[in-house]
C-alpha cells in the first residue's frame, strides 16, 4: 500500500512539475507563431491609417500626433491595469466608472477638505476599491464579469447620486499640470503613461509576481497546487487595476479642470478592445506591455483620424465592437489551432 501511494505521489508530482514548466515557458518566451498571427490585427490599423493620413492632411503632423498622444494618456494608463486582471484570466469592468467616481469624490473633498486631504482619502478609497472588488472576484471561478459587472452598475450610481449628475468644478486642482504643461513638446500626461507602462513591464517580466500572474492565467489549478498564492494575487491586481483607475482620473480632472460623473463611459471597453488587439487572451495566460501599448496607439490614431474625418461617435463605438470580436475570434482559432 506505502508503494502504491508513494507511486501515485510521484506521479502527481511529476505531473504538476510538467505543468509549471510549460507556464513558465508561455510567461517568459515567446510565442512566435502565436505573435506574428495576432500581428495580422495590427497590420489591418496600420493600414487603415496610411488611409487616414491620406483622407486628412494634418493627421500626421506632430502637432496632432501629440496631441494623440495627450487624447490616449487616461485609455492607456487605465488599459495597463486591465492588462493585468486579463492575464490572471479575469477582467475588470469597473476601470471607467471607477475613474468618474474617483474623481467626483476627490473634487467634493477638495471642496471641503482642501486638496492634500482629499487626495489622501481617495486614495485610502480606491485601495478599498480594488480590495473588495478582488475579494468579490476570488468567491468563486470564472465569475470576474459578473462582480465586476455589479460593481460598475454601482459605482455609476454612487457618481450620480453624490453629484445629482452635475459636474464638480471649481474645486483646488495642484496635479493641473500632469494633465496639461508639457515637458518640452510632450505632454506630462503621456510621460506618466509611459512610466506606468515601463514599471508594469518590469514587474511582468522580471519579478517572480510577474511569472506567478501568467501561472495563475495559464492554469490556475496547477498554480495553486505550486504553491501560488492566487487569491491574493489576483487581490493585488485588482487594487492595482483600482489604483490605476484613480491616477487615470487624476489626469484627466487635470486636463480638463472638473470631475464629471459620466468621465470615462466606454472606457472599459476601449481598455478591452486594447489589450486584446496587442495579443493578450481573453482566457488569461498570455498578454504583454509592448503590444498593449501598440494596441493604445492604434485605437487613438483610428479615433484621433476619424474625429478629424468628422465621422459619427456613433459609428466608432460600432468600429470598436467589431475589433473586440474579432480579437476574440482570432485568440480562440489559434487556441483551437494549438490543442489540436
Amino acid at each position: 500500500m506505502n508503494w502504491i501511494k508513494k507511486s501515485s505521489v510521484e506521479s502527481v508530482n511529476s505531473t504538476v512539475k510538467k505543468e509549471w514548466e510549460q507556464i513558465k515557458i508561455r510567461g517568459s518566451s515567446i510565442d512566435w507563431a502565436s505573435t506574428g498571427a495576432r500581428l495580422v490585427l495590427p497590420l489591418f490599423f496600420s493600414l487603415w491609417i496610411i488611409f487616414l493620413a491620406l483622407k486628412s492632411p494634418v493627421f500626421l503632423t506632430s502637432q496632432n500626433i501629440f496631441n494623440v498622444t495627450r487624447q490616449i494618456a487616461v485609455m492607456g494608463i487605465l488599459s495597463l491595469g486591465q492588462l493585468l486582471c486579463i492575464i490572471t484570466g479575469n477582467i475588470d469592468l469597473t476601470v471607467g466608472a471607477f475613474l468618474a467616481l474617483f474623481g467626483v469624490i476627490l473634487g467634493g473633498l477638495s471642496l471641503s477638505l482642501g486638496a492634500p486631504l482629499a487626495i489622501l482619502i481617495a486614495i485610502f478609497m480606491a485601495l478599498a476599491w480594488g480590495l473588495l472588488n478582488g475579494f468579490l472576484v476570488t468567491r468563486g471561478v470564472g465569475i470576474s464579469v459578473i462582480v465586476t459587472l455589479s460593481m460598475f452598475f454601482i459605482a455609476r450610481g454612487l457618481a450620480l447620486l453624490y453629484t445629482l449628475g452635475k459636474p464638480v468644478i471649481l474645486f483646488p486642482i495642484p496635479y493641473a499640470f500632469i494633465g496639461q504643461d508639457e515637458l518640452g513638446p510632450v505632454p506630462w500626461s503621456f510621460i506618466t503613461f509611459v512610466a506606468i507602462a515601463l514599471i508594469v513591464h518590469f514587474l511582468l517580466q522580471y519579478t517572480p509576481t510577474g511569472r506567478h500572474l501568467y501561472a495563475i492565467g495559464g492554469n490556475r489549478a496547477t498554480a495553486k497546487v505550486c504553491g501560488i498564492a492566487v487569491n491574493r494575487i489576483t487581490l493585488g491586481v485588482y487594487i492595482l487595476s483600482a489604483l490605476l483607475s484613480a491616477l487615470g482620473s487624476i489626469v484627466l480632472i487635470g486636463r480638463i479642470e472638473s470631475a464629471h460623473p459620466n468621465a470615462g463611459t466606454f472606457m472599459e471597453l476601449d481598455t478591452i478592445a486594447t489589450v486584446l488587439i496587442g495579443g493578450a487572451s481573453i482566457s488569461g495566460g498570455r498578454g504583454g506591455v509592448f503590444l498593449t501599448v501598440i494596441g493604445i496607439f492604434m485605437l487613438g490614431l483610428i479615433n484621433n483620424g476619424l474625429n478629424l474625418m468628422g465621422v459619427s461617435s456613433y459609428y466608432q463605438q460600432v468600429l470598436k465592437g467589431i475589433i473586440i470580436l474579432i480579437a476574440v475570434l482570432v485568440d480562440q482559432m489559434l487556441g483551437q489551432a494549438k490543442n489540436s
